[in-house]
């Protein structure tokens, strides 16, 4: 592989970047950037009035870790789209250097391409989307600087072969660059590793997919040190905002990544099946993004009757290898069966004869990923001791992941989601080499916000609820969801750890979760073992909570109060 310097425009090399005000000095008395001196909202989690970190070293140096590599191997840009355009910029000569896209793949590369005046060399993946790699290789020569490859490739979805990702980067002069926007929907690994070991591959993530932030434009690309310090030299001082770096940073303390891939997971799969055996369905596409590709007995007519319908998919038909093709992407439980049941309608209008036995889909509503007829809630709050974010279900199953570094703690947690029917969803970091308490105290006041923001008005609801018998150990509890906060514990423990937790924080938790619910908690415990004492608390103030929670038939369309107000 020739040395990455050669590979970049001569202009580019020998460019002096621009300095920002912020590149090196960021406290002090800031009159130095012309910056308005006044903060413009109180209210505001960052100082708005200011430029950002140029450098966003915070962001990258927790995306250094999650990939086990160096920061100054990262580099943000406003979407992945902006990184593609600085690596053509820095190292495509216009009118000159040309690149490599096999088509059908993302329509940015060959964009971007004309923008800067690059020419565009094309080849076709094989009838399986695959790469042609001796085609390729016979298509590059010594001005050839870019190899594009979309894997998951859009729009047909499948992986492109790890193989022969790398025995190109190992063949050719030039860079190879994999965009990756789609990786975390398969189970294959990502090739940003790969990077130790081939200077020419750069690899393109985003925050649009899997992460779901696709409104704030965030990307970036983990390469060799050389290929960042070349990109850092072009891209614009200030690229990534205040507001957008805030909520990366809360994204990669606090993700729920993994739980939401596996539900779109869950349902490309249940689609694909559904798909499978509808008439008008010539072929489902393999794929391992968040989207299928099918092709179709006249595309265009369906396309035509789902839109009509209200429901927007993209038509695909006109990219090459593509004719009579569509791609959907994966929405929620609810707007999936709705795509369902408008094909099977479809169906029944244009295939009679093979649906006629076929009934619509009914929603289980057991099953919903989404907000419907549900009271959700979810609360982030950073602190300079913990960072925290609770997402919760109020009409769940029960099911949880709950992780605050500290195991019995979390165990306790457990039961309010296991015996209050709460989904319940719980990432805590904080402080815990110095102390507990704030991790505990700030938890429980996160989750009674976020119960807070379920339960909405209240309308309806039953608002006060009672009891708890454990083995030799007797638990009371009563909670009012009235609106006034105050908190009245008993309960003594004979030593003062449970494990590793002090006791005297469960004090501290419920009070803190008094005042995040605004509700009066009463609670007491008696018993011989503190472990017993302790779970059997928290088991009645889940069953507290669940009766407390449910609405009364009577009470529909009242709050529960003489009041008229809580």
């Amino acid at each position: 592989m020739k040395d990455i310097k050669s590979l970049v425009r001569k202009n580019i090399l020998e460019l002096k970047s621009y300095t920002s005000a912020r590149e090196s000095v960021t406290t002090g008395i800031l009159l130095d950037a012309n910056e308005n001196p006044y903060e413009q909202s109180e209210n505001s989690f960052e100082k708005l009035n200011r430029y950002p970190d140029p450098n966003q070293m915070r962001i990258r140096k927790l995306m250094a870790a999650e990939f086990d590599v160096k920061s100054g191997n990262i580099l943000f840009g406003n979407g992945s789209d902006e990184i593609l355009d600085l690596i053509v910029r820095a190292f495509c000569n216009p009118g000159n250097d040309n690149v490599l896209i096999n088509e059908p793949t993302y329509g940015m590369y060959e964009v971007l391409s004309n923008i800067n005046n690059v020419e565009i060399r094309k080849g076709s993946l094989d009838k399986n989307f695959q790469l042609d790699i001796a085609k390729i290789v016979a298509e590059a020569d010594s001005n050839t600087k870019i190899v594009f490859i979309c894997s998951p490739n859009n729009p047909t979805g499948n992986l492109i072969k790890r193989q022969d990702i790398l025995r190109l980067a190992e063949k050719l002069d030039c860079l190879i660059l994999v965009d990756e926007a789609y990786i975390e929907f398969c189970e294959k690994a990502s090739l940003v590793k790969e990077i130790e070991n081939f200077p020419n591959l750069i690899v393109t993530r985003t925050f649009s997919k899997a992460r779901g932030l696709a409104g704030i434009r965030c990307g970036y690309c983990v390469a060799s040190g050389e290929v960042i310090n070349i990109l850092q030299k072009i891209k614009p001082p200030y690229n990534v905002n205040s507001c957008t770096m805030k909520i990366v940073e809360e994204n990669l303390l606090l993700s729920q990544q993994d739980r939401n891939v596996k539900l779109i997971i869950k349902e490309r799969n249940r689609i694909i099946e559904f798909l499978n055996k509808q008439k008008s369905i010539l072929k489902v596409f393999p794929t391992d993004a968040n989207f299928i590709l099918l092709k179709i007995e006249n595309s265009k007519r369906l396309f035509d009757y789902l839109f009509e319908n209200q429901i927007i998919i993209r038509d695909r038909s006109n990219q090459k290898g593509l004719e009579d093709c569509l791609r959907i992407s994966i929405g929620t439980y609810e707007e999936n069966d709705l795509l369902m049941n408008t094909i099977l309608e479809y169906e029944k209008k244009y295939y009679p004869e093979s649906t006629e036995n076929e009934e619509l889909i009914i929603s289980d509503k057991n099953k919903s990923n989404s907000t419907l007829d549900q009271r959700k809630g979810e609360v982030s709050r950073i602190t300079k001791e913990t960072v925290i974010k609770i997402s919760l279900n109020l009409d769940g199953k029960g099911e949880n992941d709950i992780s605050t570094g500290i195991g019995f703690f979390d165990h306790m947690l457990e039961q309010i989601s296991r015996h209050g029917n709460i989904d319940l969803f719980i990432n805590a970091q904080g402080d815990l080499l110095v102390d507990e308490h704030h991790t505990v105290e700030d938890t429980g006041i996160v989750l009674g916000q976020t119960i807070l923001k379920a339960l909405g008005k209240k309308t309806g609801i039953s608002r006060y609820g009672f009891f708890l018998s454990m083995d030799e150990t007797i638990a009371k509890c009563s909670i009012d969801l009235g609106g006034r906060t105050y908190l009245n514990y008993k309960c003594k423990f004979k030593r003062d750890y449970i494990g590793s937790f002090p006791v005297e924080l469960f004090e501290e938790f419920f009070r803190g979760l008094a005042s995040g619910m605004k509700a009066n908690i009463f609670l007491r415990a008696k018993g011989k073992n503190d472990h017993h004492k302790a779970e059997a608390m928290f088991k009645a103030f889940a069953k507290s909570l669940n009766s407390a929670l449910q609405f009364d038939p009577r009470n529909r369309g009242n709050l529960p109060t003489t009041k008229g107000v809580l």
